[in-house]
């Protein structure tokens, strides 16, 4: 009986031995899988972590823009406040440094009118010429230039050019008819004359 006991349990032992085998053959394949998925996995949290960054320079490019936008529109806000008090003077000095420091505003055609209207009520009229000259032939689709072109007439009449202010009152009727713009053209024609 002691001999058949022996063989019996190496019997076992063998069959032990081939289910160990067998199960370390499947943990070697289980782990050569985690391996292979795991450095996928660092691939995307790498990936990942590079779009992250991407998206964080993002977001502070986009807040100093807000930045930016919020003081500028600040300024020119506080500026044109200062032309609706009738503190000329002031509003010149606040639009001459917004279209110093917001020169690629989108906003700089109007600065610029407010900063020759704020002139042109100080009697500036030739400065105040010049300035709204130069929107029209810098800014030819502002929506500013025919308030431009109108009071470039007015600065000629000031400055006693009377011909060339009738030109201009006559050029507006004619290119902005049925317009504000040329009612006002219209008017002042109407006092000239």
């Amino acid at each position: 009986m002691s001999f058949m006991f022996v063989i019996f349990s190496c019997s076992i032992i063998e069959i032990d031995q081939e289910k160990l085998t067998e199960e370390n053959k499947n943990i070697i394949d289980q782990i050569a899988q985690l391996t292979k998925q795991n450095k996928s996995n660092e691939e995307e949290i790498s990936l990942l972590k590079n779009q992250f960054s991407e998206i964080q320079k993002a977001i502070e490019d986009d807040s100093d823009s807000v930045l930016i936008n919020d003081s500028e529109r600040q300024a020119y806000q506080q500026a044109f406040e200062l032309i609706r008090k009738g503190e000329y003077q002031a509003a010149e000095v606040a639009f001459a440094n917004y279209t110093k420091i917001y020169q690629d505003s989108d906003f700089i055609d109007d600065a610029k009118f407010w900063l020759a209207q704020s002139m042109y009520s100080q009697g500036a009229y030739n400065s105040a010429l010049e300035l709204f000259e130069s929107i029209q032939k810098d800014y030819p689709q502002s929506e500013k230039i025919m308030e431009s072109i109108l009071k470039a007439g007015f600065c000629h009449f000031e400055l006693g050019n009377i011909d060339k202010s009738i030109q201009t009152f006559q050029q507006i009727i004619a290119d902005y008819p049925n317009s504000s713009v040329a009612r006002l053209a219209s008017e002042k024609l109407d006092n000239i004359n």
